[in-house]
């Protein structure tokens, strides 16, 4: 017979949400048309025809709406055009019509000399472009590859074993025997003495006496094409080819060392920029860097599986890549993200690259064309304090912004470095108020307006964009992407 008496367990839980803060940003559209600025992608905010040597402000505020369900927001502008300057163009300031044919490789020596090469034709230039004469060359090879160490020493490449050295700068060029009859597709001088060749059926070439004597130096790639050879000096160099083909050799070819590159895509492409960095692109989009001499490949992908037929390195963290469909981009930031270029007349594909700096390359295809993006950014605002930054009378360009107003906050914020409201209409050419627009939204200088506190508040900023062109900028339409962000609680 029971007891009567019962047993009672209990357990429990808490059930919680985290409710974020709402954050509303918004381009007021009011006193529109024209707004100061446009929102969306394709819109621009345009100054308009800018002469050389003149100075321009936006004639429309722009009207910067934003706030927070919580007691403070924090307003942020920042670039997103992956340049280092304020304003570049999206589009080569350049072209020239050469003769209808290939072009698949190109050579520079400067920013005044360069060599185009492709099918029966060599040209050159000694202007940077603006003039280009035919060269002579021995025999009637179809062309492949141009390469120079100096302006005056170069190499040329072709089908059947084709080499040719100029030392006058390709007033005479002159017949070398490289030993091999394979066709053969890319060239690397490292100086006037060290040159490498790639070629089909397993084909690298060497020479360390300016091409007096050749020296067949197999990277191991069995019946594959080796379809470039890079070199960072005498003693080391990479191969690349089908079937995802790398090698590397530290002793000037007598061994090469297989890597393993993660694809099994054709590489077109090396770029070889130290004994530990280098570049490789090819089939697919594929792009590859190593930092570790090529222990490791890491995949650097740029949105599209357009094939990559060249890419330039200057470190580990600038490249250019050319390719199919035009394909024309560059990354500064080892391949994270990479900046589109497009050419004014598109051509199929685009194959011989040489990269003069950061900012300035020369690129040919099959348009019959050579391209070159010269170095011609609009630079950020100075806000060094100094009076003729302020004036606007300096003779360099810059594009920077005005905080004109805030409504129902304050400029800047906590660890804000320098944005000051002029006042209504007062952002002319004589406020101190011109800032820069920094690249990133962590720059303490991104921080341009703070909410004043009070939860469901929302602020206003108006700004005005300005422009100095220098009266040596190069033509063309320069574009400054920019991104809002509202940030809380405050930070």
């Amino acid at each position: 017979m029971g007891s009567g008496i019962g047993h009672t367990a209990t357990s429990s839980t808490v059930v919680g949400a985290d409710v974020p803060s709402a954050t509303n940003l918004a381009i007021d559209a009011v006193g529109a048309p024209p707004n100061g600025c446009q929102a969306g992608a394709p819109n621009i905010t345009s100054f308009g025809l800018v002469l050389p040597g003149t100075s321009t402000i936006t004639s429309a505020d722009c009207n910067v709406v934003f706030g927070s369900s919580n007691d403070s927001a924090m307003l942020r502008v920042f670039q997103t055009d992956g340049h280092d300057s304020a304003m570049n163009r999206d589009v080569f300031g350049t072209q020239t019509r050469l003769a209808p044919q290939v072009m698949s490789g190109i050579a520079t020596a400067g920013a005044d000399r360069g060599w185009v090469a492709g099918g029966s034709l060599l040209q050159a230039t000694v202007n940077g472009g603006a003039n280009w004469a035919l060269q002579t060359f021995p025999g009637t090879p179809i062309l492949s590859d141009v390469d120079a160490a100096t302006s005056s020493e170069a190499w040329l490449t072709g089908d059947a074993g084709y080499v040719a050295h100029t030392a006058d700068g390709g007033t005479n060029w002159v017949l070398q025997a490289s030993g091999t009859a394979q066709p053969l597709n890319d060239v690397s001088a490292i100086d006037a003495l060290n040159v490498w060749v790639a070629g089909n059926a397993n084909t690298v070439l060497r020479t360390t006496d300016g091409g007096a004597t050749w020296a067949t130096k197999a990277p191991g790639f069995g019946a594959l094409h080796v379809l470039s050879v890079d070199a960072s000096s005498a003693s080391v160099a990479w191969a690349v080819g089908g079937g995802g083909k790398i090698s590397k050799t530290t002793d000037g070819g007598t061994v090469w060392a297989p890597q393993t590159s993660g694809v099994a895509t054709g590489l077109n492409s090396v770029s070889v920029v130290s004994a530990t960095v280098a570049w490789v692109a090819g089939d697919n989009g594929v792009v590859l860097l190593t930092t570790d001499g090529g222990t490791t490949w890491t995949p650097r992908p740029f949105g599209t599986a357009d094939r990559v037929n060249k890419v330039g390195a200057l470190d580990a963290s600038t490249a250019w890549i050319v390719g199919d469909n035009g394909l024309t981009r560059k990354t500064t930031d080892g391949g994270a993200t990479w900046t589109s270029y497009v050419t004014a007349t598109a051509p199929s594909y685009l194959k011989g690259l040489a990269v003069i700096d950061a900012d300035t390359i020369w690129t040919a295809g099959n348009a019959a064309y050579v391209y070159r993006l010269p170095s011609a950014p609009m630079f950020d605002y100075d806000d060094d304090n100094v009076a003729a930054d302020n004036n606007w009378t300096e003779g360099t360009g810059f594009f920077g912004a005005c905080l004109e107003t805030v409504g129902g906050g304050a400029a800047g914020g906590a660890g804000v470095a320098g944005w000051t409201v002029a006042g209504d209409n007062l952002c002319t050419t004589a406020s101190a108020a011109w800032r820069p627009i920094p690249t990133t939204s962590g720059a303490s200088g991104a921080k341009v307006a703070a909410l004043t506190p009070g939860p469901g508040i929302a602020a206003t900023a108006t700004l005005r964009f300005g422009l100095r062109v220098a009266s040596n900028q190069a033509p063309g339409l320069y574009k400054a992407p920019i991104t809002f962000q509202v940030i809380a609680p405050n930070a």
